[in-house]
């Protein structure tokens, strides 16, 4: 599997290479360097995009995939759903199990990522 962090952190270095010497010895001109940065700007953009991150409550919609994190459980579980209903939101678990957080609790007991994010990453990022 790829990993996105070093590909970012190589994307980083070539696109720093790129506007500090625009021909970076491969004899292309000025103005195709400037349009490399574009591009390489553009793809890091597109990989940090892509980074799990906690969605605000107003986020959640109807038939979202999330991956959701209870503040004393192990583990993130894939659940979809998002829809409202009587202070909660509604999802259906990847073991087909119905749950319902209390909206009010979210970032306090629960939240919801927009990807698995990783043990190190849940750490770093506070409850509110």
């Amino acid at each position: 599997m790829i990993d996105r962090e070093k590909v970012i952190s190589r994307l980083q270095i070539l696109r720093t290479l790129c506007a500090v010497n625009p021909d970076y010895g491969m004899g292309l001109d000025v103005d195709y360097c400037g349009k490399a940065v574009k591009w390489l700007d553009d793809a890091l953009a597109l990989l940090k995009a892509q980074e799990p991150r906690v969605l605000a409550l107003d986020e959640i919609h109807h038939g979202m995939a999330v991956w959701l994190e209870d503040v004393d459980k192990a583990d993130v579980i894939l659940a979809i759903g998002g829809s409202s209903a009587g202070g909660a939101k509604c999802f259906i678990t990847e073991n087909d199990t119905s749950i319902a957080p209390l909206s009010a609790e979210y970032g306090i007991r629960w939240r919801a990522w927009t990807q698995e994010p990783t043990d190190e990453q849940r750490e770093a990022t506070p409850w509110n």
